[in-house]
């Protein structure tokens, strides 16, 4: 199984021989061995989404400031809770933001007016408190929708300082992927995102060309854009450029922007949904413009066409090679194939089986608070913490620590670039392999241990993590206090001399 680090480390094993009274080694049984044995560690993607448009899991346009930052935080400390640790929080959903952007104008859902300041920041405290939680924090976009025609705009709004940037379809508006303005104008919100945040990535779903677009394209015009730069290429073929263009234009920014940063893209949970948007994600993995994908594969087993191990496994040859993360529909709990909890229990074992899927995301933060639904995840799915696994190739050079021991305290050396540091108890599962828990997470450089007991610690930024420390002992009660009267004899000896 890919999710589990098999770590075979070097040897640091003290094999004592004596002259007789011969020493025998009672607890051996219980130690690690490098030579012989290996480590598994598991790390798994938990992320939930959590929607802003519209309201859905937050915020309250008629709460006060404080009461919805309170508010924020109090659902970032739930999603902690159980046993989630990444969040993709919706900061862009109609053009608008959820931060004080030069670019873009406040989000009407902050206040029930498009363009007024709301008293605070609240990615900023998003962050913080994601921060303070342990949890991973990306900001979610969504790309090319604008809102509803109707909508009573702020005049710093794209729709209105650019106009000629905005096509109509039905009753809504949305930028024009095919303008180079449209793909910059992206990768700047992107760019100011990662340059004044903290941010692990950027993430985008799947507003691409508006649904349905494909059979009728309405009152859309492109024929002259396409006219202009088509190059060569049918109509289609210069949709699907358009798309691929401004995926490549946040990838790029995301990647400038901050050392370390990852982009990611949620499209439709099947290939031929989101390829009538004009959206293939097998050209953006053969490009490399992505460091994971998260398939919406919202249907159960059984489904008459979209059967979920079925789809899962579609996905298998198109991955090659980059994460993929499952997208699960937490929203449809209590509905027909979706009355258990069960089915779901079903799907994240069968995404955790197979070899190319990385974790998952669950949609969205307001279904997985239900209460028994939230306690279930605890108990069922997530009882033990894990660290997030790296997406993409890690741009520091992070060392294993260095763990000595002192009685049950373990200490270990700080190491540059990492900020974190992870310790693992490892217990024999059975022959040669061992499982790696952990138990401690954070900035402190000791752990205070338990008797006959096998530690591993590793340092961490973000996902991007050093190899496990070798393993170290701490010797069972019997034999500490055996070396604590062998110590007491020694100091005694050499005060008598």
């Amino acid at each position: 199984m890919k999710h589990f680090l098999r770590a075979t480390l070097p040897a640091a094993i003290l094999l004592l021989a004596s002259c007789s009274p011969k020493i025998v080694d009672s607890d051996a049984l219980l130690r690690y061995n490098p030579d012989t044995d290996t480590v598994l560690v598991n790390n798994e993607v938990r992320a939930v989404w959590l929607a802003t448009v519209n309201g859905i899991d937050w915020p309250d346009k008629n709460d006060d400031a404080l009461t919805q930052q309170n508010k924020l935080r109090q659902i970032i400390r739930d999603i902690g809770s159980t046993g989630c640790n990444t969040v993709y929080f919706q900061v862009v959903s109609n053009m608008d933001a959820l931060w004080p952007s030069d670019i873009l104008p406040w989000s009407h859902v902050l206040s029930g007016t498009q363009g007024k300041d709301p008293g605070y920041d609240p990615l900023s405290t998003a962050i913080d408190e994601c921060r303070k939680q342990g949890l991973q924090i990306h900001a979610w976009l969504n790309p090319l929708r604008c809102g509803a025609v109707s909508f009573d705009r702020s005049p710093k709004h794209v729709v209105k300082a650019h106009p000629k940037w905005i096509k109509t379809y039905g009753s809504n508006l949305f930028l024009d992927p095919a303008l180079p303005e449209v793909r910059k104008h992206l990768g700047d919100i992107a760019t100011e995102l990662l340059k004044k945040y903290d941010l692990d990535g950027i993430h985008i779903d799947d507003y691409f060309y508006p649904s349905g677009f494909q059979a009728d394209n309405g009152s859309w015009d492109d024929s002259a854009q396409f006219k202009k730069d088509g190059g060569g290429m049918t109509l289609e073929e210069w949709r699907y450029s358009n798309i691929n263009k401004c995926v490549k234009a946040l990838s790029d920014a995301t990647h400038e922007a901050k050392a370390g940063a990852v982009f990611g893209v949620s499209p439709g949970g099947r290939l031929v949904n989101t390829i009538r948007l004009y959206a293939d994600p097998r050209y953006w993995i053969e490009e490399g413009s992505i460091d994971y994908l998260v398939p919406q594969i919202y249907w159960q087993h059984g489904h008459a066409i979209a059967d979920f191990p079925t789809v899962l496994e579609s996905w298998k040859e198109i991955m090659k090679g980059v994460p993929m993360l499952t997208g699960l529909a937490a929203y449809r709990y209590g509905e027909p194939g979706f009355e258990k909890k069960e089915e779901f229990y079903r799907q994240v074992s069968e995404c955790r089986e197979a070899p190319w899927v990385e974790g998952h995301a669950w949609f969205s933060t307001k279904s997985i608070m239900k209460e028994d639904f939230r306690q279930w995840l605890r108990d069922s799915i997530y009882q033990d913490e894990v660290l997030v696994p790296a997406l993409r190739e890690s741009p520091y050079p992070i060392a294993a620590p260095n763990v000595v021991t002192d009685g049950l305290t373990l200490r270990w050396n700080s190491v540059p670039f990492a900020k974190e540091y992870a310790v693992y108890r490892l217990s024999r599962m059975s022959g040669r392999y061992w499982w790696a828990e952990l138990v401690q997470k954070g900035t402190k450089k000791e752990f205070q241990g338990r008797p006959g007991t096998n530690y591993a610690v590793l340092a961490y930024t973000g996902a991007f993590k050093s190899d496990l420390s070798t393993p170290v002992f701490i010797p069972s009660a019997e034999v500490l206090a055996r070396e604590d009267d062998a110590a007491i004899r020694a100091s005694r000896k050499s005060s008598r001399r």
